[in-house]
């Protein structure tokens, strides 16, 4: 680990050195019903090479780490960049991950008072290089690698009889293309148009993987400009998995669903529909970086499309604040509170949740 911190401290110096960059720090925290209270800092580098057309999107670097009350460790290194003038695009994400967790089981059944301990080690690795087509068309080569250790686990359970894919330590190594069609006007904060997108990615052994599946995901944004201050936003999401899956790869709906007990509903299949109300009604002073957002997420994971059950979906809601650090295009801090399944849960991060 020691030489990835010196890659990543020397890539955000050089950055700094060599160019006009903006700088984010903040403290961020939370609470779940998985994680208890957690507490961490979250920082964003970002510039502009002094080459690049003033149109190019900046390189970005993001960074953050949280430490939760159940010792649960995350700590997540991000870089996107740019080449030849924005034609080319790659966006990266190392993650390190020990992680005491719970199981519950698989689909929408499992049940919340039924569950066993155990702890993970996860490392991650995802890069996407994409280009840009034409004016709205992007596509992308995409590769993840996961290497996930189970360093404790309860004796007699469903993990330690080895039964259930992923049970046992393993690296799942994938590639796939991704096609998005963008006619958004902000890649931090749209405030109209659109993103939709597909990907489908394949994990093989003859890339690494010790199991082999593969995931269709379609990603369906849409933004609504109510006015200047007022912004609607919609987002059709599903994603399916098929194959000899590991569990900790299956989908998992409090990924995309903010009031969602961690890890209880996972299965091959997901649906999530979610809006948005998001305001920023200040216009002078400090206030203006200050934002509102109502939400409401609904969704659902099933082992196989025909079995989505609309008397199964999960209904969400909540309200949210933000923070602009960045405001010619609404770079934000945000802290959300869900209502749901779980009482209430709070998180904080950066950036719109879509």
């Amino acid at each position: 680990m020691k030489i990835i911190f010196f890659i990543i401290i020397y890539i955000l110096a050089s950055s700094i050195l060599f160019s006009k960059a903006e700088i984010a720090v903040y403290p961020s925290g939370g609470y779940s019903n998985e994680t208890e209270f957690y507490a961490g800092a979250l920082a964003y580098l970002r510039y502009r090479p002094a080459h690049f057309d003033r149109l190019t999107s900046k390189n970005i670097f993001y960074i953050s780490t949280i430490y939760s009350q159940k010792k649960q460790f995350n700590f997540l290194f991000q870089p996107t960049i740019y080449f030849q003038d924005g034609l080319y695009r790659s966006f990266s994400e190392l993650q390190y991950k020990k992680w005491p967790s719970e199981f519950y089981g698989i689909g929408m059944n499992s049940n919340r008072d039924i569950s066993e301990k155990y702890t993970s080690e996860e490392i991650k690795l995802k890069s996407d290089l994409t280009r840009i087509v034409s004016d709205n068309w992007k596509l992308a080569f995409c590769y993840e690698f996961v290497n996930h250790q189970l360093v404790k686990l309860e004796d007699n359970k469903l993990l330690a009889s080895g039964n259930i894919p992923g049970s046992q330590n393993s690296s799942t190594s994938g590639a796939g293309l991704k096609v998005t069609l963008n006619s958004s006007n902000s890649e931090s904060y749209p405030t109209k148009g659109s993103i939709y997108s597909l990907q489908i990615m394949n994990y093989s052994k003859h890339i690494g993987s010790d199991y082999k599946f593969s995931s269709i995901t379609l990603d369906l944004r849409k933004y609504f400009e109510i006015d200047n201050q007022n912004i609607l936003a919609v987002q059709s999401y599903f994603s399916s998995i098929n194959g000899d899956v590991p569990f900790h790869q299956l989908n998992y709906m409090n990924d995309n669903m903010r009031a969602i007990t961690s890890n209880l509903f996972i299965d091959q299949n997901v649906y999530v529909f979610r809006m948005e109300d998001r305001f920023f009604h200040w216009n002078d002073g400090f206030k203006k970086r200050l934002g509102l957002v109502i939400f409401a997420e609904l969704g659902e994971v099933a082992s196989e499309i025909a079995k989505f059950n609309l008397e199964q979906f999960q209904f969400n809601y909540g309200l949210g604040f933000r923070y602009s650090f960045f405001l010619d295009d609404r770079m934000n801090a945000r802290l959300d509170i869900g209502f749901g399944e779980v009482k209430a849960s709070i998180s904080m991060a950066t950036g719109e949740v879509f």
